[in-house]
């Protein structure tokens, strides 16, 4: 199946998820959208997100899923820094441990076999990219949650999100692909379409909540969301497409448990 109609087809799902959750939809579009200080923000993340996805799939051509994957959960470690030294989120030794023990967890889970740890003939540039554009994604969620967003704006400010987003990717792939409006109301990726909106906006959705409603702190959060997304994956491909772990996996695996630990009593 074609991907790119699918992608752009569940950004329009999530705005749909959106707009039955807000109260405030009607009443904010369009007279009083443009004078919400979110705005701006909501914009510039539809565009990373279609951006760093499309980057992503480049990326993982030219260097692999495993370095691809590293790159972008490595991005973790920009918002909790900025957490630590900037909002002055506690940032004790324990605390810390954990943090580096996760990340070091993300590269030794992502290892396939030996030939993922060379680097010959890879593009640093471009996994460099993934992390930034990752990484600011991620410091970009946090300061409008922290700053700009009220809990009742949250669905009208992901719908703008993924409307951007949806309308960006909708013309990539209209301009690439001339059988792309035919493709996009095919059965197949209608349903691919709606299976993939409705976990990717309740993803974010539950995400942000998390960040508005728990004492824990984004510097406890973000690795913990991450982590907690590698390990499910790990267990989802084992289980589902009989996935053989190497022992540097289950050496990964330990040390993410134990990093769990440590920021969880540290925080």
């Amino acid at each position: 199946m074609d991907t790119l109609p699918i992608i752009a087809l569940n950004y329009f799902v999530c705005i749909g998820i959106a707009m039955l959750l807000s109260e405030n939809t009607y009443l904010l579009l369009p007279r009083h959208l443009f004078q919400t200080s979110w705005l701006p923000y909501s914009v510039a993340l539809g565009c990373l997100f279609i951006s760093t996805f499309q980057l992503m799939a480049y990326s993982t051509q030219k260097n692999g899923i495993a370095l691809t994957s590293v790159a972008n959960k490595l991005s973790m470690i920009a918002p909790i820094l900025v957490a630590i030294a900037i909002y002055e989120e506690s940032g004790n030794t324990i605390k810390t441990t954990g943090i580096v023990l996760c990340m070091a967890s993300v590269a030794l889970v992502s290892i396939s076999d030996k030939k993922a740890i060379h680097f010959e003939q890879k593009m640093p540039r471009l996994l460099l990219l993934v992390l930034a554009l990752s990484a600011c994604i991620e410091i970009l969620i946090d300061y409008s949650q922290r700053f700009k967003l009220s809990e009742s704006e949250l669905p009208l400010f992901l719908m703008v999100c993924f409307g951007i987003a949806g309308c960006i990717g909708t013309a990539i792939s209209v301009w690439k692909y001339r059988h792309y409006l035919r493709a996009m109301f095919s059965k197949k990726v209608l349903i691919a379409g709606l299976l993939l909106g409705v976990p990717n906006y309740g993803s974010m959705y539950f995400f942000m909540k998390a960040l508005q409603k728990s004492n824990w702190g984004s510097s406890v959060i973000f690795p913990l969301n991450n982590i907690a997304v590698v390990l499910l994956s790990i267990a989802s491909g084992v289980i589902l497409f009989d996935e053989r772990l190497n022992r540097l996996n289950w050496i990964g695996i330990g040390v993410a448990l134990i990093g769990i630990v440590l920021i969880s009593i540290g925080k």
